[in-house]
């Protein structure tokens, strides 16, 4: 597509390549008349005597090749005029930019609305700052009502194509760059009362982006995770949305139950995703057979403007409401196929050992279970080898404790602070064991290998809560 943003750099240069030949081909002319002519001179030479060897005007011998021809060559003025007529406009224009350039003038500053709109549009290098000028004009109350609403209505139109990519991406990303610069036009004009609420509908639907997750691969007879994830792609935090599901599986409706709850409207603000798992003994499940599947997730959506407060559990009147309907492909496999590798090679212990950290933990209450608060976390910048889902135990006297309710699960760097209740042990050091879980890795949406080995801190010091302090502790 032919933008004014690409005229601005294609049209100048072709004009003065184009002007720069048409005057050179107006400045040589063209060959008029059949009389002999001097070369040098152009002097004509009917009339000289036949014994005459030179030139009569310059002098050059005329028996020399091509000190003779025929016919003179006439200008063509006509072409001239047009070869300048392109090779000045063009000179100037470009000599002006280059001006602006080097004095380093914001020149988008005199550029109209539409031209900064196709350049930013373009994906050109200078869309970042065509959208800034776009939004000093709009803050700074320099677009009229009419070219507010053109502004908006073409951050809407470049929002709606991002959407649309999104959707049939794997997650939701957020705008960034030029999209999110868009998206910030029209929050702006919202702001200031100046888009229509029908413009900020459609910016609400956009915004508001949805992502289906299933397990890749499931065995037969393990629960199936399932995971919705909600987002304001706009990364604006503008929207709160409430909504309701409808699952099937190879056209069969199910139950979901998300935090083993039957499916019902429920309220998420626009950050929040949620998962949960479909039971093995689920009937429709039991009755799939082996291979590929499909679940579809059809999501209804109202969608609130945050700014209005907290969204009621029911009823209400919404901003806007959206259908999603999404599928994901899952292959379940038969029973005696697990879709957990176990990895235990040696080579790898080491780099595990060097990345785990366990943080400090502290611990408080005199009486019956103490409150324990402390870390388990992948300190290297590097991805762990192989993902860690495991189980955290203390042990102390020969006595072993469990103290996580669900697996832990470390794949990349950070981790998990954990809070819970321990022993009511006196002893100044404990050891903390790590036990891999793959029954609980079966239940993730993407781990399908884990480290197979136990990983002990052994000796380490719980502190009074009053005592926070780094512990110095050995790993087995």
């Amino acid at each position: 597509m032919v933008t004014w943003n690409l005229l601005l750099f294609i049209l100048p240069p072709a004009m003065l390549l184009a002007g720069a030949l048409l005057l050179a081909w107006g400045w040589r002319g063209r060959r008029v008349g059949d009389h002999p002519h001097c070369r040098a001179c152009g002097f004509d030479l009917v009339g000289l005597p036949a014994e005459s060897l030179r030139c009569s005007e310059c002098g050059p011998i005329l028996s020399r090749a091509g000190a003779v021809r025929t016919g003179r060559h006439q200008r063509r003025a006509g072409w001239i005029w047009a070869g300048a007529a392109e090779l000045i406009p063009a000179m100037l224009w470009l000599g002006g930019v280059g001006w602006l350039a080097a004095r380093g003038t914001a020149y988008r500053h005199y550029l109209p609305v539409g031209w900064l709109l196709n350049e930013a549009e373009a994906h050109a290098a200078g869309g970042q700052l065509a959208l800034d000028e776009l939004m000093a004009r709009l803050t700074s109350g320099r677009l009229s009502a009419t070219q507010i609403s053109t502004v908006v209505e073409r951050a809407l139109a470049m929002e709606g194509t991002t959407a649309n990519m999104r959707q049939v991406r794997k997650g939701i990303s957020h705008f960034t760059g030029l999209d999110r610069k868009w998206s910030k036009l029209v929050e702006t004009a919202q702001d200031l009362g100046k888009a229509s609420s029908a413009q900020w509908q459609r910016h609400a639907m956009h915004a508001t982006a949805f992502a289906f997750t299933v397990r890749e691969r499931v065995r037969r007879g393990d629960p199936v995770p399932m995971a919705l994830e909600v987002g304001d792609a706009s990364g604006g935090a503008r929207f709160e949305t409430r909504y309701s599901l409808h699952l099937e599986l190879n056209g069969q409706a199910v139950a979901a139950h998300p935090a083993d709850r039957p499916t019902q409207e429920r309220v998420f603000t626009s950050s929040t995703g949620v998962h949960w798992l479909i039971k093995p003994t689920e009937p429709v499940l039991l009755a799939l057979p082996d291979g590929p599947q499909t679940a579809k997730l059809t999501v209804q959506a109202d969608i609130f403007d945050a700014a209005g407060g907290p969204i009621p559990q029911t009823g209400g009147t919404p901003l806007a409401r959206k259908q999603v309907a999404m599928t994901a492909s899952w292959l379940l496999q038969e029973t005696g196929k697990p879709t957990v590798r176990i990895n235990n090679d040696p080579a790898l212990r080491k780099r595990i050992e060097q990345g785990l950290h366990l943080g400090s933990w502290t611990g408080g209450g005199g009486h019956g279970n103490r409150h324990l608060v402390g870390g388990v976390t992948w300190k290297s910048w590097d991805p762990p080898p192989v993902a860690l889902v495991f189980d955290l135990f203390l042990r102390a006297h020969g006595t072993e404790w469990k103290l996580n309710p669900t697996a832990l699960c470390i794949k990349g760097m950070g981790g998990t602070i954990l809070g819970t209740y321990g022993p009511p042990l006196d002893e100044a050091k404990v050891d903390f064991i790590l036990r891999p879980n793959p029954a609980e890795a079966a239940k993730t949406l993407d781990v399908f290998e884990i480290w197979g080995q136990e990983m002990v801190f052994r000796n380490v010091a719980i502190k009074p809560s009053t005592m926070p302090h780094k512990l110095g502790k050995s790993i087995d």
